[in-house]
């Protein structure tokens, strides 16, 4: 049980340094999205150095209303470096 804690108070640490900022990271404001004056997203210049995570089939969060079963969506997830 006292393993289990601490590597509970461990893992929570963990996390809460990566979610400190970081100085000297050069990221930013910079690293969000960015948008024209008519608000239309700029695709960010270094997208192709984005890191993959995954990949999956059907993957949806609202209701696959006008996805036929027989041909479900295929998508990649990537990262910007960042993150």
């Amino acid at each position: 049980m006292r393993r289990f804690f601490v590597t509970g108070v461990l893992a929570i640490g963990v996390a809460a340094l990566a979610q400190s900022p970081q100085s000297g990271s050069g990221s930013g404001a910079q690293d969000g999205p960015q948008f024209t004056k008519d608000n239309r997203l700029i695709p960010p210049k270094n997208y192709r150095e984005w890191i993959f995570l995954s990949s999956g089939l059907g993957m949806t969060y609202g209701p696959a209303d006008g996805v036929p079963e027989a041909n479900p969506r295929f998508d990649n997830v990537f990262v910007n470096p960042s993150s």
